[in-house]
């Protein structure tokens, strides 16, 4: 009668790994990353660097957004102290 049983699905882990559209998004802002040879300038920067510092910030949000909606740890709802569990 010791049998294991699986956890319910509502208290596994959500790994974004296993979202197909977050990879999508990463090759996406990965690929519009990089400095392309944009030709001009604003306000005497390079318009390469502004995109770059652009992608920045939204590769940054897009991070923030998938550890905050969809990777789920349902095993720690933030009842610990700043010393770690007891």
């Amino acid at each position: 009668m010791d049998q294991e049983q699986s956890p319910p699905k509502h208290s596994m882990k959500k790994d974004p790994a296993n979202y197909p559209w977050v990879w999508w998004v990463f090759l996406a802002l990965g690929l519009a990353w990089v400095p392309w040879p944009f030709n001009g300038t604003v306000h005497d920067i390079p318009l390469w660097a502004l995109i770059a510092l652009g992608m920045n910030v939204l590769v940054s949000a897009f991070v923030v957004y998938v550890i905050f909606k969809v990777w789920s740890d349902s095993g720690n709802s933030g009842e610990e102290d700043a010393d770690g569990p007891h």
